[in-house]
């Protein structure tokens, strides 16, 4: 049977309204062009100032004007470049896209090329990348507390309560210095009746020097500290003596050295105070990513981890191609890269030890001020592109404008060490040294005239790089020459003087053959050396390697964009790390990602508001602790019962919204500190060059102190999760085994309990459970804790339950 026509018609009219509908340029339009052509027209990257990751930018244009004509697709330059017709390359270059597609955007624009009102661009609006800002907070709450309630209230969620204060005296203690308090210290805290004891206990712990140590540890983390590592004796990796940057950490955290002018030194220590010795020690930041094979990879590292320590962004990515979810070009990769590019390494000696093999100071200068950087296609350094030269630069997404490097033109005493009055007496002690040890002929008159030599030498150098020159430079100049061929003359004289003695005194044939040999050898060296001091050469070799007169000052440069508080990611990043190490997650989980792949923040509005404060501080660390420690939330309990708690859980099971305070595991190096804390056993000598790792149990100092590098890691550590030389940016927790055998079995453990036990002076039973349990665990026995303890004291020496209390949750946490 045949319909009639309206009734075909009438089947019709669903399809015809369906193909009438206007395309929507959100969900039909820009989805093609982000799939297809934003790689090189979007927020990365305009080839020919086009971008078309919005509308407007596509109506907009690039440079060679508008690419779309509202109305009419047959005259927009986008359909032609498109369909690849007329004097344009086909686009995109990887292939024309299907028919069907590029009717759709050919009718959009015959349709009006119409965009949404209310277009926004998610790369601008990246939470982290805008300047945070700061909330009014009111002045009768404190801020972190205020912040935090805003979100118990939405969620309804009930706070724990304050924490008893033997909690707290331990929780501060082990936070901010990795010690547990002593008995004596929590008995004083708890009968205080200061209304203000907490907060001037909290002043009190930041003042120790032990705070230094603690968070120096934390933040070595972040920064990658790794002592120097190789195959046998040979340098591979980092370098000798590193450990001075380790001690200046721990010294500018101690003496509250704003995080902003850390940054700066460890970045160009060189360049901002270049005559200054201690500050030169911060640039092991950067001669830690020291790679002796690969230059490139060694500029990678810092390249990335410069990036991710202090910036929370993932450069990296980039290396190969533009990012693929932040605002990073190939290009400004290879520009930030450019930074860098000049710096190289040296060792300068340090008072008293001219053998910088035996101890110096580790630290960075601008070899080459003018080093060229070029960009590797995809980042293969076998194909840089060599025509095109990159200016050193930063990527314009983040903040502050970019900058433009002037170099810097270096002091005398920092280009010629030999003006520094401690290089001075260093070589004129070392060569007095000598004089002592060649008490006999010919060695001696050698001796004497090196000592004048170097003397010579220093009061040459004092005088042709004084500014203005000292006009007797060039006598001075002579005579140190003169000295100089006079002390090798004596030498080779000297050597031939003991290779006859020796032949002399020689009765075997062959060897009396091959000494011959050596004595005919060395009379030539001899006339040399003679010739040479009747045709001195204009001048004498350097007595230590000299700089050069300029750096470039990129890296200055680049620390100033850092630190800049215009800058929205700097000091959101460190408030992140501060935070989580005291509360024990982070407002950012992912703590070196702030960019697009990254997670928000759970507490945007309090991150924001404290990393505002933090600037307004100018960076003051000590006060952003204060500012955290002295919260309601910092003060809560981690643990709670009842209705409240149940409900609490249910909506909140993982505390992300901080209703109460996480209890933690004490990290490797605590753990070790504690046990020879609380024995008494602690050597608290700070500083000084890293420890052998395998004598975590003879040498008694703190874990920070030790050896620390890949394969080279104290084993107690390395059961307890200790950092990673490699990155570590936030510890994993694991509970294993292994963890309960080495608090019982290892050689720390065993030695701290014994110490502890005979520290007992109780005689009873019940009073030696109590005092264990004070001495220990800063607190007293549970009543089921001492009928256990009793019981098994019984059976087992005091020694023995110390240990097992080393292996209570109680130790091993911070509650």
């Amino acid at each position: 049977m045949r319909l009639p026509t309206f009734a075909l018609l009438f089947l019709l009219l669903p399809t015809l309204a369906t193909a009438a509908e206007p395309v929507d340029f959100a969900k039909q339009v820009g989805p093609l062009f982000e799939k297809h052509c934003t790689g090189c027209h979007g927020p990365a990257k305009q080839k020919g100032g086009l971008r078309l990751h919005l509308g407007q930018m596509v109506l907009k244009g690039g440079v060679n004007g508008p690419v779309v004509v509202a109305k009419k697709s047959a005259d927009s330059r986008l359909v032609k470049a498109l369909k690849g017709e007329g004097d344009l390359d086909q686009m995109p270059p990887t292939g024309k896209l299907p028919d069907a597609d590029i009717a759709i955007i050919a009718r959009w624009i015959d349709e009006g090329a119409t965009v949404p009102a209310d277009e926004k661009d998610p790369t601008a609006q990246h939470w982290s990348f805008v300047p945070p800002k700061q909330a009014e907070v009111p002045k009768s709450v404190h801020p972190v507390d205020h912040f935090l309630k805003a979100e118990w209230e939405k969620k309804q969620l009930t706070p724990a309560g304050e924490a008893d204060r033997v909690t707290l005296v331990r929780r501060l203690y082990l936070d901010l210095t990795g010690l547990p308090p002593t008995a004596a210290e929590v008995e004083a805290f708890v009968a205080s009746t200061d209304p203000n004891s907490y907060e001037k206990l909290v002043e009190t712990l930041l003042a120790s020097p032990r705070y230094g140590e603690r968070w120096g540890r934390h933040l070595l983390d972040v920064w990658r500290y790794s002592d120097w590592y190789g195959y046998g004796g040979e340098l591979r990796n980092s370098q000798k003596h590193i450990w001075r940057w380790r001690d200046w950490v721990v010294e500018n955290l101690n003496a509250n050295t704003k995080y902003d002018r850390m940054i700066t030194e460890m970045l160009a220590a060189d360049e901002v105070a270049p005559t200054d010795p201690n500050a030169l020690r911060a640039t092991g930041y950067l001669a830690r990513s020291y790679y002796k094979f690969n230059r490139n990879v060694w500029l990678d590292d810092i390249v990335e981890h410069t990036g991710k320590a202090f910036l929370g962004v993932t450069f990296n990515c980039a290396r190969c191609h533009d990012h693929m979810y932040d605002p990073i070009a190939q290009e400004e990769y290879y520009r930030l890269k450019a930074v860098f590019e000049p710096h190289q390494l040296r060792t300068d000696p340090v008072p008293g030890q001219p053998d910088v093999e035996k101890d110096g100071v580790a630290r960075v200068y601008d070899a080459n001020p003018k080093a060229v950087t070029y960009l590797f296609e995809r980042g293969n350094e076998k194909n840089p592109k060599s025509d095109r030269p990159l200016s050193p630069g930063v990527p314009a997404a983040f903040g502050p404008k970019g900058f433009t490097p002037k170099e810097i033109p270096l002091p005398p005493e920092a280009t010629h060490p030999t003006l520094r009055e401690e290089v001075r007496k260093t070589l004129i002690d070392a060569a007095a040294v000598q004089l002592t040890q060649f008490k006999k002929e010919p060695r001696h008159s050698v001796a004497v005239v090196q000592l004048r030599a170097v003397k010579a030498k220093l009061a040459a150098d004092a005088a042709r790089y004084a500014k203005p020159p000292n006009p007797k430079a060039p006598e001075l100049i002579r005579h140190a020459v003169a000295l100089h061929l006079e002390t090798l003359a004596l030498a080779a004289e000297a050597d031939l003087a003991e290779a006859e003695e020796a032949l002399a005194g020689m009765k075997d044939a062959k060897q009396i053959e091959a000494q011959k040999k050596k004595v005919a050898d060395l009379k030539p060296k001899v006339d040399t050396a003679r010739k040479a001091c009747e045709n001195p050469p204009a001048d004498y070799p350097p007595l230590v390697p000299q700089l050069p007169e300029v750096s470039s000052g990129r890296r200055a440069a680049l620390a100033g964009w850092i630190t800049s508080k215009d800058n929205p990611l700097t000091a959101r990043v460190f408030v992140n790390h501060v935070w989580m190490r005291h509360f024990g997650q982070p407002l950012v989980p992912t703590v070196f990602e702030f960019g697009k792949n990254g997670r928000p923040p759970s507490h945007p509005a309090l991150l924001d508001w404290l990393a505002v404060e933090f600037m307004k501080s100018d960076w003051d660390v000590k006060r952003l602790h204060t500012l955290m420690l002295t919260s309601k939330a910092y003060r809560m309990a981690s643990s709670m019962t009842g209705p409240a708690a149940d409900a609490n859980r249910t909506a909140d099971p993982d505390n992300l919204l901080v209703w109460r305070m996480n209890p933690r595991p004490l990290e490797a190096e605590a753990v070790r500190d504690s046990l020879l804390s609380v024995s008494g056993l602690l050597d608290l000598t700070a500083g000084g060059p890293e420890l052998d790792h395998n004598d975590e149990a003879a040498k008694l100092r703190r874990s920070i102190y030790y050896r620390h590098a890949p394969e080279k890691t104290m084993p107690f550590l390395s059961t307890f999760d200790g950092p990673s030389p490699t990155e570590c940016y936030r510890r994993s927790n694991t509970v294993v085994p292994q963890q309960a055998m080495a608090l019982v079995n290892s050689r720390v453990s065993a030695r701290a309990a014994e110490a502890v036990a005979k520290e007992i002076t109780a005689k009873e039973p019940a009073a030696i459970v109590g005092e264990a349990f004070r001495r220990v665990l800063t607190r007293p026995p549970t009543d089921a804790e001492a009928k256990l303890c009793l019981e098994f004291l019984a059976k087992n020496p005091p020694a023995a339950l110390v240990q097992v209390l080393f292996n209570h949750a109680d130790f091993g946490t911070i509650r």
